[in-house]
């Protein structure tokens, strides 16, 4: 009942005269018709992640960064025009509530959640660099001292016990415990 009262009123603003000329697949679009859809885009898109309780979009895992990737090309093809302004929101809305629905799985799961979420990489420890690890974790000794210097303020590795590469494909250091 409730699916099909929604469904109804989707197809309405789908058919609607006014809506289908200034937010249907249209190929002359103005610079005005352009702004007013980026903001419309802004606006709902915004609402839609504050309202699904869309924390997950700071992670950078690769699935976020997907899912990022893929809002982002069919919010753009809303705004130029390229495709309906209501599909292209409902759009964004399914690959949020997917992204949702994984990250709710990922906490009955633990299996699920490494499988989504990946899970940090050891790439040295007891004074040397695990090879094999740096190269699953792509990562060379020249990015690491890289960040060594970033992170650390140092270009050694003496008060370093372990070093990993988190499942955000940040680095981080473990220092030595002081004795």
């Amino acid at each position: 009942m409730y699916f099909t009262s929604v469904f109804n009123a989707i197809r309405y603003l789908m058919e609607n005269e006014f809506l289908t000329k200034y937010f249907g697949v249209n190929e002359h679009i103005t610079i005005l018709e352009i702004i007013v859809r980026s903001i419309i885009m802004f606006l709902v898109t915004f609402v839609m992640i504050r309202l699904t309780g869309m924390r997950h979009f700071r992670n950078n895992s690769p699935f976020d960064m997907v899912i990022t990737f893929l809002i982002g090309g069919v919010l753009s093809r809303g705004v130029v025009g390229a495709t309906p302004l209501l599909p292209a929101l409902a759009s964004s809305l399914a690959l949020i509530l997917f992204q949702k629905l994984f990250y709710q799985l990922s906490f009955q799961s633990k299996s699920i959640e490494k499988k989504i979420k990946g899970h940090r990489v050891l790439i040295y420890t007891d004074g040397r660099f695990l090879k094999e690890n740096m190269r699953q974790a792509d990562i060379t000794t020249l990015e690491v001292f890289e960040d060594l210097r970033v992170k650390q303020q140092t270009e050694s590795l003496e008060g370093i016990s372990e070093i990993f590469v988190e499942k955000t494909g940040e680095t981080s250091f473990i220092k030595k415990e002081k004795q």
